[in-house]
């Protein structure tokens, strides 16, 4: 195999172990839930919780709007704090 394909293919895989690493919970969800969507300084925020496995990710994306598109600016997930 050529070495700039062989490369390609270590580059491949070890985006596919860390969007698998991370982003897990989106590929073997059971279900999700769209939450609140509210517009803060001229953006859209959506919320939304995915589960998986029995465990609840909180996924916010902050949204914008430019020539009629709907675009992602940012995305953050977090897990839901624990009631004391």
């Amino acid at each position: 195999m050529h070495p700039l394909a062989l490369n390609l293919v270590w580059r491949l895989i070890s985006l596919r172990s860390s969007l698998a690493a991370q982003y897990g919970m989106l590929v073997d969800n059971e279900g999700y839930e769209f939450g609140a969507c509210t517009i803060a300084s001229e953006k859209l925020v959506q919320e939304i919780a995915v589960t998986s496995n029995a465990e609840i990710t909180n996924l916010t994306y902050i949204l914008s709007v430019e020539k009629e598109v709907l675009g992602v600016d940012s995305a953050t997930a977090s897990q839901p704090k624990l009631e004391a």
